[in-house]
């Protein structure tokens, strides 16, 4: 499966600026799930830095897990969230993007896969790693 991940312009900025003054990074709360991952062909898309939303959003959960293991040489921040697709809104719908959001609102980091249809009974949960 081909995916594609980019860090956006707003968490750069904002990963700069609390080097810069000091000040925190908000705290990644939720993930956004979206229909705009990939082209009219199927092709997975390569997110832009720029994006400020996830592609085509149709809907956004709290993440429900995190965990931040360190074993002596890799730094790693795992999020966990899940997508049950019972809702009507979610039904039907191609899956093929999410992104992380802060706690400010602000949309972190975007990654795209291959398409992902909905139906009343998927579940999908979303391991999302950073690596530093």
């Amino acid at each position: 499966m081909a995916t594609n991940v980019v860090t956006t312009y707003k968490a750069r900025e904002k990963f700069a600026k609390s080097h810069y003054d000091g000040n925190s990074i908000p705290k990644i709360t939720h993930v956004g799930w979206g229909a705009g991952g990939t082209d009219a062909e199927g092709n997975v898309l390569e997110p832009t830095p720029s994006l400020e939303e996830v592609p085509s959003e149709f809907v956004k959960n709290e993440i429900v897990e995190r965990e931040y293991p360190y074993d002596g040489n890799n730094l790693l921040v795992f999020f966990l969230t899940e997508l049950a697709a019972s809702s009507e809104d979610v039904v039907g719908e191609d899956l093929s993007s999410c992104g992380l959001y802060d706690e400010s609102g602000d949309l972190i980091a975007v990654r795209n896969f291959s398409d992902k249809g909905l139906d009343s009974d998927t579940v999908i949960q979303i391991e999302w790693i950073e690596e530093f």
